[in-house]
């Protein structure tokens, strides 16, 4: 009898493996099929960036960082974007008009900026923004693939985050250089005036009295 339990059990064994090798089999596939979907799929992002050479304007981007096109993206914001109190005056009114309808396509590396913050320095050298956008901001992105599988991502954008940067100015840099130009122009200027003021001013009888003859003896 021992030699039939022996083979009974290792057929139980065989069995238990091969089940066992079933599971992970169909657990793999699924996960490959998982990622090669992830690695495919759009990723829309949003991010609050600097404005290059302009100090105290942060601007909102919304960007396709995916291989692939994404499809009715919707953006929406938590807290909502409240609405400018003159709308004729403020570039809040553009961003809100942008996003308050969906978006039918964004093609990969495709980027959307919009002015968030723009800054006014105070006394105390610290820059307020003149626009109605929060400090912080919850950004909702939904969208579909092109085989119209549904994505959704939150990204939490903060001011203070952007406004904490330092960075090093080369004296080459496009800003540099401008505010080179700049003090030369002032320096020119000032001595265009001074030579000005040291050349002698002609006497107003004689620039307003005619040519003089010799006068004649009869």
């Amino acid at each position: 009898m021992q030699p039939a339990w022996l083979a009974a059990g290792a057929a139980c064994a065989g069995v238990v493996a091969a089940w066992w090798a079933a599971i992970n089999g169909v657990r793999t596939l699924r996960q490959t099929r998982t990622d090669s979907r992830n690695r495919s799929r759009p990723m829309v992002a949003a991010e609050l960036q600097p404005v290059e050479y302009s100090k105290g304007m942060i601007a909102l981007v919304v960007r396709n960082f995916g291989p692939t096109i994404a499809r009715n993206v919707r953006v929406t914001f938590d807290p909502p974007i409240p609405d400018p109190t003159n709308p004729a005056q403020s570039l809040t009114t553009f961003l809100k008009r942008r996003y308050e309808k969906p978006i039918l396509t964004l093609t990969p590396d495709m980027k959307l900026s919009n002015l968030w913050f723009i800054g006014q320095a105070g006394d105390d050298g610290r820059f307020r923004n003149t626009e109605p956008t929060p400090e912080q901001c919850t950004v909702t992105i939904a969208c579909e693939s092109a085989d119209g599988t549904a994505y959704e991502d939150k990204f939490v954008i903060d001011v203070a985050l952007v406004q904490a940067e330092t960075y090093a100015e080369p004296s080459t840099s496009p800003q540099a250089r401008m505010k080179t130009v700049a003090d030369s122009l002032k320096s020119l200027d000032a001595s265009v005036k001074t030579i000005a003021r040291a050349q002698p001013r002609p006497r107003q009888a004689d620039s307003l009295a005619g040519p003089r003859h010799p006068s004649s003896k009869s």
